[in-house]
């Protein structure tokens, strides 16, 4: 009788090791399936950070700008830039910004001096920044990022009289 008890006490042992393995295993099958969920999530959330975040950016620094022939169309070296020009205690500075290879970068520098394009900080990479005017004060604006995001900013910048 003690030999019957001992079978079914076995049994049972057995069925709850074998339910316990079971629930581990479903447990990392969907600690594994969330990981990837959760990588995915964050790449979709990198790739659409890096093209909006600069979008921002430049359309905060042209609103700071918009007065009446503070933003223009330059060079910076050889580098096609947006100037953006400021008067800090009667001296002129001009921000460029402009792509240098696949970086974007700014340089603040004194406008009566010649600008290095070297020395400018780099702001995030991208690989197409395009800007020209469209019309009178109207300019376009065209971005693609690295992971081939683009976007397109229109700005229309107060005009000389």
């Amino acid at each position: 009788m003690n030999s019957i008890h001992n079978n079914k006490h076995a049994i049972t042992t057995f069925f709850s090791l074998v339910l316990f393995g079971i629930f581990v295993l479903l447990m990392l099958m969907l600690l594994l399936s969330s990981a990837e969920v959760y990588q995915a999530s964050v790449a979709g959330t990198e790739e659409n950070y890096q093209l909006r975040t600069t979008m921002s950016y430049l359309t905060t620094k042209l609103r700071q700008h918009d007065a009446d022939g503070n933003v223009t169309l330059g060079t910076v070296g050889a580098y096609p830039a947006i100037c953006l020009k400021d008067t800090i205690s009667d001296r002129d500075y001009t921000t460029y910004i402009y792509l240098e290879g696949q970086d974007l970068k700014e340089l603040f520098a004194a406008s009566d001096l010649p600008a290095d394009p070297l020395m400018g900080t780099t702001l995030t990479s991208m690989e197409v920044f395009d800007c020209r005017e469209l019309s009178n004060g109207l300019y376009e604006i065209r971005l693609t990022d690295s992971y081939e995001h683009s976007g397109t900013l229109y700005f229309h910048a107060g005009v000389p009289k």
